[in-house]
């Protein structure tokens, strides 16, 4: 599924990555106002989620969220602004990861 239109933000839990490529997401502290993930999820819990570079390109999948080391691992693709795969994120684009409620078939 290809997604062409970003959703809104709405939910209290951000935080920033500055993660590339397609790899797992390593997450670098709470937007402001904002929760953290580790307020939230236990480790090894899986998370829907959804990811933004604030202009074209954005994410929504099920990954699994380690507090320790701090990254959410990318686990199914759900639908993207890159036909439906892993977006391919380039080098110092500061994404906004934030979970999402469970949504049909997301998991979560």
């Amino acid at each position: 599924m290809t997604l062409t239109t970003p959703l809104a933000d709405d939910a209290a839990i951000f935080e920033y990555s500055y993660t590339r490529g397609t790899g797992t997401y390593t997450l670098s502290g709470a937007w402001g106002g904002c929760f953290p993930f580790s307020a939230e999820y236990p480790s090894g819990g899986t998370i829907t989620y959804r990811v933004t570079d604030g202009s074209a390109n954005t994410e929504i999948g099920t990954g699994v969220y380690d507090p320790t080391a701090k990254t959410l691992t990318r686990a199914t693709i759900i639908v993207s602004t890159n036909g439906g795969a892993a977006v391919n994120w380039s080098r110092r684009t500061r994404l906004l990861v934030h979970a999402l409620a469970a949504i049909a078939g997301g998991g979560g």
